[in-house]
């Protein structure tokens, strides 16, 4: 209340920052009092205390309740935002002197305990007054726990497996093997990537868990496992609890098959024998089983094996009588458990040492083939009755042989024998294959190509037979003393182990003690040194067939004068597609004197790679086998010029006395070899020597044309009659033409005269 002699004006000023956040705490109120001449009075000030008598506690919070739901699988699905009354957010009854807050934290457990919720929520609210401390000076918080939980009773599905398998390993020393297998399973409430796999192998399946692994999301399975057959059990366990089960059969085998090994010949007597019981034998036979044959087959892994006479393991003895008297096949198989098969050849000789069978009294023939391994029919070969008093006989074009009407009761021998043909199918590739076996790069795989490997019959393969086979090649020896060019191996004869078939006692020859019945005896014919198996068996000449692959020799063109010296150095101008070549150099010696020879010692071409023992007559020969590269050079010839020449026009590469071969790395196979002479001007047309020559069934010519058209070619004989006339289109650049000779009467063939174009060639 205020007074003055004129009645004044009250002002007022309100002051809350006496009061806290919440509500609590003093107001200042200030009041004076105003004339009409704005003269102001003192203050007079009112404080107003602010208190709150009933202050927030848990009885003014409502705590979510608890929840048990099904089918809920995801827990983001399950926060407050998305929960309904009263399973959502906590209910608070605060006024203004009050400043509450809540949150939560969720604690999210899968299930331990089979029959448990697939997994539990439990969220842990916490609510706060920010208006009440302890004593402390603490805000006090009140705490509820709030148990969600989803149930789940759908197990997971399990959508592939691994299936049965057999799984091969062919390693000698049966060693465990490496295995990968997979699981892909679903579920409607756990992703694939979180449910738990776990697998366990019972090892031979016997009932026994030998392994157990197991993790989440871990849906590929490896390890490396014994031999035998076992069973793997996958189980698939979702968040809830659920699981799925299958199994499946790991049958890890070593199909490795069985080493046959068989005794070499089994002999056995008839018997006789009373089959209708009246005291009196009516027949003589025995009974022979197979495990008679047997001279310790195996397998590597000490499986079980079965023997018998055929791939039917229940073909276990065979019964002979007076009708197989003699010498008869027998094939000894040899099966594992895992149904592996192998087996061997060896002979029975059925023998009436007691003479109770009715006597022969008729002659028998004694015949046989002489066949290849690859079976081919090999013709001339001289067979040996040694004695029967009778000349050899030689096996026909069907590689057969015969001895007829010889009188029973003799002992004889046949003896097969073929001495001729040194370089039949032999070349540089047989080298080169021999080489890569002495490396251990690529063992020979049958004992026939180790008969042929072991050229000087040292019953070892060494570098003296890579030698030995090289100077053959070369022309530098005839034939390799202490061997022969062609041996033999009875047929049913069966070796034990081909890495050590050269010291086994195997038969070349076989002795009939005592003929009484036909024999049929077949031999193996091996050509020494040939391991390419391409050998001819049949008619005349070495064998020609060739790839049409080419390896090429490239030398510079050059002139040379009477006396003066010129060199010829020869590169390999893609040498790199090739593992060996061989060829004849040869030169015109009217015209050439070779003065010098010289080797890229850099890549092993030594001395021994080539010989000049046929430089008088203007040729020398050259095999090689070893690593090139494209543009290398590999020889180097010194000539003295007699009279002026170009030297395309003196020297040729051809197979005068070493057939001209290439080795292709890449197949093994034999190639072609040709020589181009550089820097020759493209207008000149050339024609090199052809090869063979002479020849009895084709030659080849190799022409250089410097543009594609019309060449009429026209071929003499000897007698200079012509033999061949005709006009061909030919493309520009090197080409090779191949010319049969069709005679029913065979005969040989030299070409002394060729006609180009009206260009008369004379190649000798």
């Amino acid at each position: 209340m205020a007074e003055d002699n004129c009645p004044p004006e009250i002002v007022e000023e309100v002051d809350y920052g006496g009061l806290n956040q919440c509500g609590l705490g003093y107001i200042y109120r200030y009041f004076r009092a105003k004339d009409q001449q704005n003269n102001y009075s003192p203050y007079c000030l009112q404080i107003i205390s602010v208190i709150n008598h009933e202050s927030f506690d848990v009885n003014d919070i409502d705590f979510p309740d608890d929840l048990d739901t099904f089918g809920i699988c995801n827990p983001d699905e399950l926060i407050p935002e998305r929960l309904a009354y009263p399973y959502g957010k906590p209910v608070v009854n605060d006024d203004e002197c009050s400043l509450v807050g809540y949150a939560y934290h969720d604690h999210v457990l899968s299930a331990t305990v089979p029959g448990d919720p697939c997994f539990k929520i439990i969220r842990v609210w916490k609510v706060i007054d920010w208006c009440q401390r302890d004593i402390d000076n603490n805000v006090i918080i009140w705490q509820d726990t709030q148990y969600i939980k989803v149930r789940n009773l759908i197990d997971p599905t399990i959508d592939r497996i691994t299936k049965d398998t057999v799984i091969c390993s062919y390693d000698v020393n049966c060693r465990p093997i490496p295995v990968t297998f997979s699981i892909e399973a679903g579920d409607d409430c756990t992703d694939p990537l979180l449910m738990l796999y776990t697998y366990k192998i019972d090892f031979d399946s016997d009932g026994t868990i030998d392994v157990v692994r197991a993790g989440i999301g871990e849906r590929v399975a490896s390890g490396t496992w014994p031999l035998g057959r076992h069973t793997v059990k996958w189980e698939v366990e979702d968040r809830c609890g659920n699981t799925a089960k299958e199994s499946f059969i790991m049958d890890l085998r070593n199909c490795k098959p069985p080493v046959a090994y068989c005794l070499n010949g089994v002999s056995t007597n008839l018997t006789p024998m009373d089959l209708d019981g009246d005291g009196i034998p009516d027949t003589a036979m025995d009974s022979v089983w197979a495990k008679d044959f047997d001279a310790g087959s195996y397998h590597n892994c000490g499986y079980y094996v079965t023997l018998s006479f055929s791939a039917d393991t229940n073909d276990k003895y065979r019964v002979y009588d007076c009708d197989d008297r003699g010498l008869q096949a027998v094939e000894l198989w040899v099966t594992d458990i895992n149904g592996n098969t192998s087996f061997c050849r060896t002979f029975i000789d059925v023998q009436d040492n007691l003479g109770f069978c009715p006597p022969n009294i008729r002659n028998s023939n004694v015949e046989g083939i002489i066949t290849t391994e690859k079976d081919d029919r090999v013709q001339n070969v001289s067979i040996n009755l040694v004695n029967s008093g009778l000349n050899e006989v030689k096996t026909d074009i069907e590689g057969k042989y015969s001895f007829l009407q010889l009188p029973n009761g003799q002992s004889v021998t046949v003896s097969p024998s073929k001495t001729d043909g040194w370089l039949n199918g032999v070349s540089t590739a047989d080298i080169v294959k021999i080489q890569r076996h002495i490396l251990g790069l690529e063992p020979l795989s049958t004992a026939y190509k180790m008969i042929a490997a072991d050229v000087n019959r040292s019953k070892s393969i060494t570098a003296k037979d890579i030698s030995d086979l090289r100077r053959l090649i070369l022309g530098v020896t005839n034939d390799v003393p202490g061997n022969t060019s062609w041996r033999f191996v009875h047929q049913l004869y069966s070796f034990n182990d081909v890495t050590n078939s050269l010291n086994e006692n195997f038969p070349e020859s076989y002795e009939i003690n005592g003929l009484t019945t036909d024999m049929k005896l077949d031999f193996y014919a091996i050509k020494t040194g040939d391991v390419t198996n391409n050998a001819l068996t049949k008619g005349f000449g070495n064998s020609t067939t060739r790839s049409n692959k080419t390896l090429e020799l490239e030398t510079p063109e050059q002139q040379l004068e009477v006396g003066q010296t010129g060199e010829v150095v020869i590169k390999v101008k893609n040498g790199s597609d090739y593992e060996g070549m061989q060829f004849t150099i040869q030169w015109d010696s009217r015209k050439l004197d070779l003065e010098g020879v010289e080797g890229n010692t850099a890549i092993r071409v030594r001395d021994d790679n080539y010989s000049t023992q046929h430089a008088a007559e203007g040729k020398l020969t050259f095999s090689y086998n070893g690593p090139m590269t494209n543009g290398e050079w590999i020889l180097k010839l010194k000539y003295k010029a007699k009279q002026n020449i170009r030297m395309s026009e003196s020297l040729v590469v051809n197979s005068g006395i070493t057939p001209a071969v290439s080795v292709v790395k890449a197949s093994g196979e034999e190639g072609q070899v040709v020589m181009n002479f550089a820097g020759m001007s493209e207008q000149e047309f050339v024609v090199m020597q052809n090869e063979p020559n002479p020849w009895t069934q084709e030659t080849t010519i190799g022409m250089m044309l410097p543009q594609a058209g019309e060449v009429q070619i026209s071929i003499y004989d000897l007698a200079g009659k012509i033999q061949l006339k005709e006009r061909v289109e030919m493309k520009k650049d090197i080409m090779n033409t191949n010319y049969p000779m069709q005679r029913s009467v065979r005969q040989e063939y030299t070409i002394t005269k060729l006609t180009i174009n009206q260009i008369l060639l004379l190649k000798r």
